[in-house]
């Protein structure tokens, strides 16, 4: 009898150890599908990536406009502030280049973030590299996003996990504050955190950056636009003093005077001339119906 019961007592055991192994199957795989769910399998598209401003899928918290979206969460919440934070006081330093009626509460130029796993292999042609599709996919978001925002003044930093994917894109206005090779040359300074996964930091210092650069080159163009002032100025002086020379029959040889006063000028025109064409320069390089443009690459 006392056999029969220990047999019964050991098949009960067996069960709890067999249910108990069924349950922790089942959670993973519930675990499984629900990260399945969050991240499509077969990556996302320019369409039906959330929209920055629509308060779904990570996009916006709290009813807070934010201008970063990572709807696969490949940042924490925290860090997720933390860059909005940021994005916002970009968006304060820099300055509106917009006509002054739009200016008004606008604030400066606009930069976001859009962050993912991977993107759709199936949605570009197959010859298409892994760089080509995450610059096609960062303009064509790009332009989905401020289609009605703002006058042109923006940039899109955009970051593909999977396909290890890292690109600045800019539109044809915002390259004459950011060339393609300036964008090129943040790349490069932020490249080594998204080698070593810190995602985070390499958005800030991206954002950092750009801004940085944007209001440098306003600097330098409101003293190209001082310096072009004086010597027109000096030019319009120079005339009337020959005018008055002339008239009053006291003309003297001017060639040296004349000479520097051209070569000022010439300067000063190739100053204010050389970001345009480095810009246009720059143009050839990646042109995306607005002329917009950028740089990135793997990581």
């Amino acid at each position: 009898m006392r056999g029969y019961q220990w047999h019964i007592m050991e098949a009960k055991g067996q069960r709890s150890q067999t249910l108990v192994a069924t349950l922790m199957i089942l959670m993973a795989i519930e675990t499984f599908v629900t990260s399945a769910n969050s991240i499509p399998y077969h990556g996302w598209t320019p369409k039906d990536y959330p929209y920055v401003l629509k308060e779904d899928m990570g996009c916006v918290k709290n009813g807070n406009e934010s201008w970063i979206c990572d709807p696969d969460e490949i940042l924490t919440r925290q860090a997720v502030f933390r860059v909005a934070t940021a994005l916002t006081e970009a968006h304060n330093k820099t300055h509106c280049i917009c006509e002054a009626n739009e200016c008004s509460g606008y604030g400066g130029f606009r930069l976001s973030v859009a962050l993912m796993y991977k993107m759709s292999p199936t949605y570009w042609p197959r010859e298409k590299s892994d760089s080509e599709k995450a610059e096609n996919f960062a303009h064509l978001l790009r332009n989905i996003w401020f289609r009605d925002i703002g006058c042109g003044d923006n940039v899109l930093i955009f970051l593909s996990r999977l396909d290890r994917q890292f690109r600045i894109a800019t539109s044809g206005r915002t390259k004459q504050y950011l060339t393609d090779n300036e964008a090129e040359g943040i790349y490069d300074d932020v490249k080594k955190y998204f080698t070593n996964d810190d995602y985070e930091e390499g958005i800030l210092q991206t954002i950092t950056l750009v801004t940085k650069n944007i209001n440098n080159v306003r600097t330098e163009k409101l003293e190209s636009v001082i310096i072009g002032s004086v010597i027109g100025a000096l030019g319009i002086l120079v005339a009337c003093c020959c005018i008055f020379c002339c008239i009053t029959g006291k003309c003297r040889s001017t060639g040296p005077a004349v000479t520097l006063t051209r070569h000022r000028t010439r300067s000063s025109v190739s100053s204010l001339s050389s970001r345009h064409s480095s810009s246009s320069a720059s143009s050839h390089h990646s042109d995306h119906g607005d002329g917009g443009g950028g740089s990135g690459g793997s990581f």
